[in-house]
């Protein structure tokens, strides 16, 4: 069954867009995407606030176990790329030493403590 959308009394759309008349001004200047995706978005409103209390229970938890993967997977991400710079820095810090230059500058250029280039 379609969804359909009263910019006049839908909650969803009232939220998004305000309570003003010249809203649909704004949505005949925007790209097909563009609409599109507002439209998906009010829908997916619409069907939250459609459900039961017992069924908006279980949404919300589901969305909390969501992003809580989420913000876990981003965490993950960032500790990866952090030690993968810091491995990078290491390389680069054992390179230079190799070729004989000073701590000091190696530290500058890396990053790297100086106590840190001087145990490589």
């Amino acid at each position: 069954m379609g969804k359909f959308i009263n910019p006049f009394t839908d909650v969803g759309f009232k939220r998004i867009f305000g309570q003003e008349v010249s809203k649909p001004v704004l949505l005949e200047r925007m790209p097909w995407m563009a609409q599109n995706a507002v439209f998906q978005r009010l829908s997916e409103i619409a069907d939250v606030a459609s459900l039961n209390k017992e069924e908006r229970i279980k949404y919300d938890a589901n969305m909390k176990a969501f992003r809580d993967t989420i913000a876990v997977m981003e965490g993950q991400y960032l500790e990866g790329r952090a030690e993968g710079e810091q491995n990078r820095a290491l390389e680069s810090a054992r390179r230079m030493k190799a070729d004989g230059m000073p701590a000091e500058l190696i530290a500058k250029y890396t990053g790297l403590t100086k106590e840190t280039v001087e145990k490589l």
